[in-house]
Parts: structure tokens; sequence; C-alpha cells
């Protein structure tokens, strides 16, 4: 099933999330992003970002998605809007796509906290 996601209003926030737990301030290793517009039911999630939350990639992300910027989402959003997707760019648009293979605790390694704690 796939659907359109709007971003709607400003993004305010930029979060490093697992896929599944329920802790915003934590990274994995599969480089995911989680973009939080203040208006927003939705995140949207860019590629290749390294796991370290710094001013520089918040830039990146606040000139790269304004409001009403869309992408084509496939596949399931978790409960809390904690998503594992992959994403692909594609003639300018971003295709994200839902990996049905959810991480073992084997896989997810490298843990860091974005305020640096």
């Amino acid at each position: 099933m796939s659907n359109y996601v709007t971003i709607a209003g400003e993004i305010t926030k930029i979060f490093l999330l697992t896929p599944y737990l329920d802790n915003r301030e934590k990274a994995v290793n599969f480089d995911l992003l989680y973009v939080h517009g203040s208006c927003s039911k939705r995140a949207i999630i860019y590629e290749r970002i390294p796991c370290v939350a710094t001013s520089a990639i918040c830039d990146l992300f606040l000139d790269t998605f304004k409001e009403g910027d869309e992408a084509l989402i496939e596949g399931t959003i978790y409960a809390r809007e904690a998503i594992y997707i992959k994403v692909f760019k594609f003639h300018k648009k971003l295709l994200l796509r839902h990996d049905e293979h959810r991480p073992t605790n084997d896989e997810i390694i490298n843990y860091k906290d974005i305020r640096g704690k």
C-alpha cells in the first residue's frame, strides 16, 4: 500500500531513531533520520546521513525539506511514528520503501546519543 505524505508546518526538529523502540534520541547504524514538522503526523527520512546529529546536518534537513514537500511512502508506518524504511532518490523525488526486516539486537549496533551524553 502506497500513500503520499505531505509535510505540514515548519520543520522544527530532527531526531535520530531506532526502528522500533520508543526512544527518539538514539541512532542505529542504518543511518536513519526522523524529521519532525511542527504540524506533521508523519516523518520524512533521507538517506546516508551519519549517526551523529550536528548543526550542519540540521541545517541540511531544514534546507532540504520545506512545508508542502511530498514523499512517496510504501509500507507500514509503525506505531508512535517509529519508522524503519530505506530511502532512495529518484528524479529529485524521494521514494521511501518500507523494509519488512526488523533488525535483531545483534544488528542494532553503534548507538549514539544525539545529546552527546
